[in-house]
């Protein structure tokens, strides 16, 4: 792809505004450093991802390893780009970067359907067809077991007999944001204690367990810790209050007796 298009109110997008909010502006030069990489390597196959090391990608954001990592992830929760990881190569694919294809490109493929041995089109539509083809077959669960081992350091295989929780947890409903608040709630919860082994695919995403812990995660989000927080200090300040108002109560009374 020679260049994409930009809308001019793309800073006004949802999704804009929780990077500039999250990472300042330089999470918003970022975010367009990584569009404009992926669309760089995108030939007539419209093959929308590019492959790198984590300090390759921490190279081309201009930052370092831990940053660059906590960023694209921020960005995968957001549902802007699938990231995978597969011996040391970390792959990320933007599929919505066709939808901002230049017409540049678009001449070159209608210039190959003319020419037998020239480029191939592939629609859009096709293209997208085949993305959620991919994500029934199982791009989902492998994202979130990468999550997994990530955060957790582990080493879980997107197996069947652990991506059959994630699939049937998908299909009642369950967001790709509801697996990662329980995987994240629950390492923050059980790790260093004796439940810490029980951070793992079988239990996490039980059928047993899966609605419970995501409704815990919510209750306990940082803004709900935030509330609770709040709740807490103004009834310290109430009982503060009390305690002032009841021993000026007892200081007048023992006045009150002295004269």
């Amino acid at each position: 792809m020679k260049w994409f298009k930009h809308d001019t109110d793309a800073s006004r997008s949802e999704s804009l505004k929780k990077i500039e909010y999250e990472f300042g502006m330089w999470g918003y030069a970022a975010w367009f450093k990584l569009l404009e990489r992926v669309a760089e390597k995108m030939d007539h196959t419209n093959r929308c991802h590019a492959e790198y090391p984590l300090k390759e990608w921490a190279k081309i954001l201009n930052t370092k390893a831990d940053l660059a990592d906590r960023f694209l992830t921020f960005v995968e929760h957001l549902g802007n780009i699938c990231r995978t990881n597969e011996n040391q190569m970390l792959r990320i694919e933007i599929p919505n970067l066709l939808q901002k294809k230049d017409n540049y490109s678009k001449d070159l493929e209608a210039a190959g359907k003319k020419n037998p041995g020239g480029l191939i089109s592939v629609s859009i539509s096709k293209i997208n067809k085949q993305i959620n083809k991919e994500k029934e077959n199982g791009i989902i669960p492998q994202k979130i077991i990468d999550y997994l081992n990530r955060k957790t350091g582990k080493h879980f295989k997107a197996v069947p007999g652990n991506t059959k929780f994630i699939r049937a947890r998908h299909k009642e409903g369950a967001s790709e944001a509801d697996f990662y608040k329980v995987i994240d709630f629950k390492f923050e919860e059980w790790e260093g204690t004796d439940w810490e082994k029980f951070i793992r695919p079988e239990t996490l995403f039980s059928a047993q367990h899966f609605d419970s812990y995501l409704n815990e995660a919510i209750m306990k989000s940082p803004k709900q810790k935030d509330e609770d927080r709040l709740a807490q200090i103004e009834e310290m300040k109430r009982e503060a209050k009390e305690r002032a108002a009841k021993l000026q109560r007892e200081t007048l009374a023992t006045e009150s007796k002295g004269h």
